[in-house]
């Protein structure tokens, strides 16, 4: 599993782009200092013009999905960073089947939004 550092990364993100590909949301635009995109069969087309509309620099922005070979391919291919939620299609042993990997994993959206409310907390935005 990668084990980014998360204070210095987190930091930089000004809004997380949420891909679902079931089209269901989750309520991660409740955290104060986030906005939320929801859209489904991500590309990387999508994935830039969801940053132009969010008003961010790509380098401001992460694309959350739970499949390597849709949500994180995008983002890669957009060059944006990404984070993977093995509580979806896509599981830890199936990392090795990729060329290519995400910058961020998490178990599930509980461990990420638990993670962004500790920086919070501890950065005092």
């Amino acid at each position: 599993m990668v084990q980014p550092s998360y204070a210095s990364k987190w930091n930089s993100f000004r809004s997380v782009l949420v891909i679902s590909s079931t089209g269901e949301s989750t309520p991660v635009h409740s955290l104060k200092f986030m906005a939320a995109w929801l859209t489904s069969m991500p590309n990387p087309v999508m994935m830039r013009r969801a940053v132009g509309r969010l008003d961010v620099d790509s380098g401001e922005a992460m694309i959350i999905g739970d499949r390597m070979d849709t949500d994180i391919l995008a983002g890669v291919e957009a060059e944006i960073d990404t984070a993977l939620l093995f509580s979806g299609v896509t599981a830890p042993e199936d990392l090795k089947r990729f060329s290519y990997r995400p910058n961020y994993t998490f178990q599930g959206l509980f461990e990420l939004v638990e993670k962004l409310a500790d920086y919070e907390a501890g950065s005092g935005k």
